[in-house]
């Protein structure tokens, strides 16, 4: 038994609590910067804390979201399909 189930278990709530405060971030920088011109963004996102923050963020958001797509495609559609 390899315990694969246990495993993506693991790897999706750890995603998850890393996921919680990246988004908290995202979203108060959104609010903060509602109304803000494309250089502004640009500026911000420049800042090196800024930029590993979103790079953080998105490339956990992808990991988060492939680990749920395979748990959907496995328990809905199957490999019969």
């Amino acid at each position: 038994m390899t315990h694969k189930g246990t495993a993506t278990f693991i790897a999706q709530r750890t995603s998850a609590v890393i996921l919680l405060p990246l988004a908290v971030w995202f979203l108060a920088g959104a609010v903060a910067h509602a109304g803000a011109t494309y250089n502004e963004m640009r500026t911000w996102l420049a800042t090196p804390l800024n930029a590993v923050l979103m790079g953080a963020f998105l490339l956990a958001g992808a990991f988060h979201m492939r680990i749920g797509l395979d748990e959907i495609i496995d328990d809905y559609i199957g490999a019969g399909a």
